[in-house]
């Protein structure tokens, strides 16, 4: 029987940006079986079989597999698990102390106050690097889904297999001459098989690896969709043993041609699950009673219930009843939900608006196709970062004052920044946010009065440091202290985030993000790139000189030296930022870009500034070292900007 696919479906396999889409797609989910208490188990040297638990202050996290059979569930409380089972092993998460910047763990049994404490998850992000990265060893299609799941597409796995296995000696010989044409149709799969299976290693080639779901005992080869799936299954099998052997971790793992159906099928069976959903069996396992529409983790929180109410669908059977009742078109189910939104929304608000056509289409055109295995994703290595935020829920008088506000804002800091480095070496790319907001809710006292305060995000260099997010974070919690301090203390909640995020290429610095984000400027804006001036105008780098048997790099602007490169661009790009910052919100006396000229004109013959230019004739590095303390702290004194003064 002649193959209903074509050589374009085949060689798109070999695309990124097509694979998905193809018929003969294989897209894997890999999941780490209760990461959290898997990693603490293997950190602190237990076997699987010890019922290890995770716990943050008196609530579980994560439950072993092996506490698992004792009953016990996230949602119990630790007390309720120790009833249970006597033997538990309850391991707290590492936490970061008030007033400290770095996280750790505790000893066990140690009584850790929450209302001085704040979890990390630095320990767990840095192990999900670990194991996304051989992900992305074996594969080049890696999407993060969560710090313990990932996608993976198979498809350029697949077509080297095809193009190099001998067993597909047939397809190899037309593709290597040519002898084909893109929407010709594929060699006859059965004729491939059969013509091998006189091969003494063949009968195991062509046996999955896994649990191949068929209830209804369907043909295992049907065609090339199966072949697909037959070798990323194998392929996926070996990753999960790869991560098996490495880092001790049991693992999950689904099989099919698209990420919803993969993800069902990872969570179908648990632990060290591998299960292999071929396309002539997806309604099968769609309609196998565990699953309904909620299921699908696209359509798992609000908007999901909701199509549940207005489309008036049962609480079982809800994706067989979406196929029967709707069979040839998503249209049909588009024209039913907007009749039935119409009439709906005059008695209830819903997220899904009639007035939005496009998006209602879209809705039912993804339904229509997930009710039947066939909506396709693709599989997004990219990372989407819109904001980070460190939130801290406070107990009794825990944040008093704004000294206690400094201490959490200590911590905070050191989260963010920390995690925005992991990020950084996670997808080789450099990371710079550029806005920064402080929120607090007050006590009951005040009616829990909440108020907030951003601003923009100044780095010194293309790296977002602990130091620098803190500088910016007490200067707006200063801020929020002075206008509200009579009706906000003691807190019960303090939050910082960063968003804006710039997403550069790796090795990027502090300059390429501004002379991005100057290129999108229009003729309109104050910002003037040629009074700016390049940075190596400002501080070019000298010479490599000689000095005691080392080499040094000089900035000419204020004579600091530097014997390392990468301090000396840093530097460099401190002295750009402080010059774009001048042009749009002014100078003040103590900057180190201004001429001689400038300075008079703008602030007088200032004896304080006068001695400073003086000490700086006598001691070049000590007093740039000074100015750009100056510059860096001097936040009250007037500013006046320079191109009120200047033509631009």
């Amino acid at each position: 029987m002649p193959s209903k696919f074509t050589w374009r479906d085949l060689l798109a396999l070999n695309s990124k940006e097509q694979s998905f889409n193809t018929p003969l797609s294989c897209i894997c989910h890999i999941d780490i079986n209760a990461f959290f208490s898997q990693f603490e188990q293997l950190r602190c040297k237990f076997t699987e079989n010890d019922p290890v638990v995770c716990i943050q202050w008196n609530s579980l996290i994560a439950v072993s597999y092996a506490a698992r059979k004792y009953g016990i569930k996230r949602m119990d409380s630790l007390e309720e698990a120790k009833k249970k089972c006597p033997k538990l092993i309850p391991i707290h998460t590492a936490v970061f102390k008030k007033g400290e910047s770095f996280w750790s763990y505790k000893p066990f049994g140690y009584n850790i106050d929450p209302s001085n404490h704040k979890v990390s998850l630095d320990p767990y992000r840095r192990e999900s690097r670990k194991i996304l990265k051989c992900f992305q060893k074996y594969c080049d299609q890696v999407e993060k889904a969560s710090v313990d799941e990932a996608f993976l597409d198979l498809g350029r796995i697949i077509f080297k297999e095809i193009m190099t296995c001998k067993f597909f000696g047939k397809i190899q010989n037309k593709f290597i001459h040519g002898d084909y044409k893109l929407d010709e149709k594929l060699p006859d799969l059965f004729d491939i098989v059969s013509h091998n299976s006189i091969e003494k290693d063949s009968e195991e080639y062509w046996k999955f690896l896994g649990d191949v779901f068929n209830p209804n005992k369907r043909s295992i080869f049907v065609d090339w969709d199966d072949i697909s799936i037959l070798i990323g299954s194998k392929h996926c099998f070996k990753i999960q043993q790869i991560i098996r052997n490495e880092f001790g971790y049991m693992t999950s793992c689904g099989v099919s041609n698209c990420k919803s159906i993969s993800k069902l099928a990872s969570d179908f069976k648990k632990p060290n699950g591998h299960t292999i959903i071929k396309t002539n069996c997806l309604e099968d396992f769609l309609d196998q009673g565990k699953f309904e529409i909620t299921s699908f983790w696209t359509f798992g929180g609000i908007k999901g219930k909701e199509l549940v109410e207005i489309l008036g669908l049962p609480q079982e059977n809800s994706i067989s009843y979406i196929r029967e009742s709707w069979p040839n078109s998503h249209l049909e189910l588009l024209e039913y939900l907007k009749t039935k939104l119409l009439a709906l929304s005059e008695f209830k608000t819903y997220s899904i608006k009639v007035e939005s056509s496009q998006e209602c289409e879209l809705v039912c055109l993804k339904l229509y196709l997930l009710t039947r295995g066939q909506w396709k994703e693709l599989v997004n290595p990219k990372p989407v970062v819109k904001n980070m935020s460190a939130v801290k829920n406070m107990r009794g008088g825990t944040c008093a004052c704004l000294q206690d506000c400094y201490s959490w804002l200590k911590v905070f800091c050191s989260e963010l920044s920390s995690r925005v480095n992991e990020l950084e070496k996670e997808y080789n790319k450099a990371i710079i946010p550029k806005t920064i907001h402080v929120a607090f809710r007050g006590c009951e006292k005040y009616q829990f009065v909440k108020r907030s305060k951003s601003s923009g995000l100044l780095l010194t260099s293309s790296k977002t440091t602990y130091e620098a997010l803190y500088k910016n974070a007490i200067e707006l919690m200063q801020e929020l202290d002075k206008a509200y301090k009579q009706v906000m203390y003691p807190l019960t909640n303090l939050n910082m985030s960063i968003s804006n995020m710039e997403i550069l290429s790796a090795g990027s610095s502090v300059i390429d993000l501004f002379q991005k984000n100057m290129n999108t400027k229009n003729t309109n804006d104050i910002v003037n790139t040629k009074d700016c001036g390049a940075p190596l105008e400002q501080a070019t780098k000298k010479d490599a000189i000689a000095s005691e048997g080392a080499s040094f790099y000089q900035c000419d602007q204020c004579d600091m030296s530097f014997s390392e490169k990468k301090e000396y661009n840093e530097h460099v790009d401190y002295h750009y930022a402080m010059k774009l910052s001048e042009n749009l919100n002014g100078a003040d006396e103590f900057s180190t870009s201004l001429s001689y000229g400038e300075r008079l004109l703008l602030f007088g013959n200032k004896s304080n500034h006068n001695n400073s230019i003086s000490n700086s004739n006598n001691n070049n590095n000590n007093n740039g070292k000074v100015l750009k303390k100056k510059v860096e702290t001097a936040t009250t004194n007037k500013k006046v900007g320079i191109l009120k003064y200047f033509d631009t």
